[in-house]
C-alpha cells in the first residue's frame, strides 16, 4: 500500500498552468514563473509531485523532496527502481539517458499508486 507523508517541505508558492483536478500524485515540472505543468515528455527534467488537485490558476502544492505518493504508468515499478517521468506525468521505471526523479520505496502496477523518495531530476541514468 503506497504512503507519503508530509514532510513540512511542500512548494505551496505555484499555481496550476492548467485543471489539474485530475492529476494528484502525478509529476510536474516548472512552465513560467511560479507556474507548475503536469510532466509531458518522456524522461524529462521534474520539480516534484503535484500534492493537491487545483484548478486552473489555483494554488498547486508540490513535493520537490522527500517520500510521495506517485500514479504508476505502463510497466509498473518495484521498489528500489530509479523512477522518471512518462508522457503523461506518470512515473516509470527510470531507462538509460533519461533523467530521474526519485527511487520507488514501495512499488505498484500501472494505474496504482506507488511511493518514491522524490529527488527532483536528480541526473541521468548512466
Amino acid at each position: 500500500m503506497a504512503n507519503g507523508t508530509n514532510t513540512g517541505n511542500d512548494y505551496g508558492q505555484a499555481v496550476a498552468a492548467a485543471d489539474y483536478s485530475a492529476k494528484q500524485f502525478y509529476l510536474v515540472d516548472i512552465s513560467a514563473n511560479n507556474t507548475v505543468t503536469v510532466a509531458s515528455s518522456a524522461g524529462q527534467a521534474c520539480f516534484g509531485v503535484l500534492q493537491n488537485a487545483p484548478l486552473s490558476g489555483e494554488v498547486a502544492s508540490v513535493r520537490p523532496i522527500g517520500p510521495s505518493k506517485v500514479v504508476v504508468g505502463t510497466g509498473g515499478i518495484a521498489a528500489g527502481d530509479q523512477v522518471q517521468a512518462a508522457a503523461d506525468g506518470t512515473a516509470i521505471a527510470a531507462a538509460t539517458g533519461d533523467f530521474t526523479v526519485g527511487m520507488c520505496l514501495i512499488g505498484a502496477s500501472a494505474g496504482e499508486n506507488a511511493t518514491i523518495f522524490v529527488m527532483p531530476s536528480s541526473g541521468q541514468v548512466n
